[in-house]
């Protein structure tokens, strides 16, 4: 069974949605579940930023995380059930989504990470 790109729990095709990489990680909601899930850094962090802004393909995204984005709900349950990339799938721009990263951070901790200029 495939999982979901965020929470790692198990995904159904066809119960789930397909997103791209900025739908995903150019969303502040996405890291503020990424920092309260994982023990990141500020240098962590940014490399896990440079890392999941490259995702090439859809993301696969459950029910429940799905929650945390706004999207097209129809369209993206039908490119999920297809197993099929939505268009503009890719590598998202790495400032759009080291923007979203800084934000979240900075609700997390009070202050931008010190990579943010």
């Amino acid at each position: 069974m495939a999982q979901c790109d965020v929470c790692s729990m198990p995904a159904d095709f066809n119960n789930s949605y397909a997103l791209t990489t900025i739908e995903v990680v150019g969303n502040k909601n996405y890291w503020s579940y990424m920092i309260d899930a994982h023990s990141f850094d500020e240098e962590l962090l940014m490399m896990y930023v440079q890392q999941q802004a490259m995702q090439r393909t859809g993301w696969l995204i459950c029910n429940n995380c799905s929650r945390k984005f706004t999207f097209n709900q129809e369209s993206a349950k039908r490119y999920a059930s297809t197993q099929t990339d939505p268009p503009g799938s890719g590598p998202a721009d790495l400032n759009q989504v080291a923007a979203a990263a800084a934000l979240a951070w900075k609700e997390k901790g009070g202050t931008l990470p010190s990579w943010v200029r």
